[in-house]
């Protein structure tokens, strides 16, 4: 009996380890942004394509001191494309608010080193950052002092193989899924430059929340739009005319108030037992 029970919940175990298992090898396509502010020393995973900035507000807080590790699948490499990017200049050439990209797992190996050997401050041009792994640390840290805009960066899988999907550029091949929905992966947005007839087609949707948001919020306020339009093509002309009517009762020098129409209620009998 005890040899049955055990191995049940042994079974249970199994299944329930394999669930987690299995649920974290599923790779969304959904487009995620995440803010710094926000997922402060976490990990993200299980997207082949996000964006991460600096925070939710027009410029980043102070005091902050922020890991961020991003895990592809293991047989990918990621491809971090900096769209903007402005922090404070370096102080007596030291680099005060600062990001520090490091091309593997920071919290399990300290000694990963950073991609281009590079600490990042100041302004700089949109780049393109390849990881030579499945995995890339971004570090933040600030001051006490000025705060400036702070960087938006896109991360995506790709594989530097054969391509069966879409090939951004030589060795940089990202899934196909993510060419034409409204977002910029590759370098100088390649994956969206041949997108105008596609986007004209009933096939195309894009992944954007922020896209998908301001469709609705047009579609809302058209709607409205012929809301209100029908209301006062509707309601108008009963307005019009019931005003030239109390106009013409005016002019014949009749109180309009005794010529509208007056509730009639039926007649009741009441009946009594004799």
């Amino acid at each position: 009996m005890m040899n049955k029970k055990h191995n049940s919940t042994l079974f249970k175990c199994c299944i329930l380890m394999g669930f987690i298992t299995c649920s974290n090898c599923v790779r969304s396509i959904e487009f995620k942004t995440d803010y710094i502010t926000e997922t402060c020393n976490t990990i993200l995973s299980g997207h082949i394509s996000g964006r991460i900035e600096s925070s939710t507000a027009l410029y980043y807080k102070n005091n902050m001191n922020c890991t961020v590790v991003i895990r592809a699948d293991s047989s990918k490499k990621i491809m971090l494309y900096f769209k903007s990017f402005l922090l404070e200049e370096k102080l007596r050439g030291i680099c005060v608010d600062k990001l520090v990209v490091f091309d593997g797992d920071l919290l399990l190996d300290g000694s990963t080193r950073r991609l281009n050997n590079q600490i990042l401050c100041g302004s700089r041009s949109p780049w393109v950052y390849k990881s030579a792994g499945s995995t890339v640390t971004l570090v933040f840290q600030t001051d006490l002092n000025a705060v400036y805009r702070g960087f938006d960066v896109i991360y995506t899988e790709f594989s530097d193989g054969t391509c069966a999907q879409f090939q951004c550029e030589k060795s940089v091949c990202i899934n196909s899924l993510l060419s034409c929905d409204g977002i910029g992966q590759c370098w100088l947005e390649k994956d969206e430059n041949q997108c105008a007839d596609k986007m004209n087609t009933d096939d195309y949707t894009s992944t954007d929340p922020t896209t998908m948001q301001k469709k609705w919020i047009i579609i809302g306020i058209i709607l409205t739009l012929i809301a209100v339009t029908l209301s006062l093509v509707c309601v108008a002309p009963y307005v019009y005319k019931k005003y030239k009517y109390r106009q013409f009762l005016v002019e014949l020098n009749i109180d309009p108030s005794t010529c509208e129409p007056r509730a009639v209620y039926p007649v009741t009998k009441m009946y009594r037992e004799n």
